[in-house]
């Protein structure tokens, strides 16, 4: 019963799944607990596309139209290599479509399916479902969905998660804060500590900022 309460207990935290087996931090969060492999294979679509804008503007318009200087930055960077990593487009694209739909849908009304979709264009429409399936929750006596103090939170962890992964585990949150308008911590790295990801995120849920 111990066992079964605990495992309860971790679902409900508004925290990405993880592994305290995992012995390095990219293990601690599988990839794949965060973005669904369905949703991975899925943002193949942008790749030609990303690849063919003539600017990073272009780019960033492709991303979900973001407004992140985070992400701006990370796409600017991953672009100006000779070989962009499509692991990291990928995940950049997925934090745009978080923070695009955060902007949208949080702290409002959800808007309409059709009208997160198109404003989130050319994200993949199975992105969008997942978003407000997973991120979002019915109010008791209303069959409209909302962005909740909770779903919000966990929203956040899945994407700082990810902003570990791009950041090799040493990010300075300054950027991604002021992005957030939230409070700004202090610098993450994964030396000394084997779960620093866990540690990191767990305390984003706890004091919200």
């Amino acid at each position: 019963f111990a066992e079964e309460a605990k495992l309860a207990a971790d679902a409900a935290r508004p925290i990405p799944p993880y592994d305290l087996d995992a012995t390095t931090p990219e293990d601690a969060y599988p990839l794949h607990g965060i973005i669904p492999e369905q949703e991975w294979a899925a943002l193949d679509a942008l790749l030609p596309q990303l690849k063919a804008a003539e600017s990073h503007a272009q780019r960033y318009q492709l991303l979900s139209n973001t407004r992140s200087n985070w992400v701006k930055g990370h796409v600017k960077h991953a672009y100006e290599a000779p070989k962009p990593n499509p692991k990291t487009v990928k995940i950049l694209a997925y934090i745009a479509a978080m923070l695009s739909f955060r902007a949208l849908a949080g702290g409002k009304d959800v808007p309409e399916r059709k009208s997160i979709v198109d404003r989130l264009s050319p994200t993949p429409e199975i992105v969008v479902d997942s978003l407000l399936a997973r991120f979002t929750e019915k109010l008791r006596g209303t069959n409209k969905p909302k962005v909740t103090s909770q779903m919000d939170m966990s929203l956040l962890t899945h994407v700082f998660a990810l902003c570990l992964k791009i950041d090799d585990f040493a990010t300075d949150t300054t950027l991604i804060a002021a992005d957030l308008r939230m409070g700004v911590t202090k610098r993450v790295s994964p030396s000394g500590e084997r779960h620093v990801p866990i540690a990191w995120l767990q305390a984003r849920a706890v004091d919200g900022a």
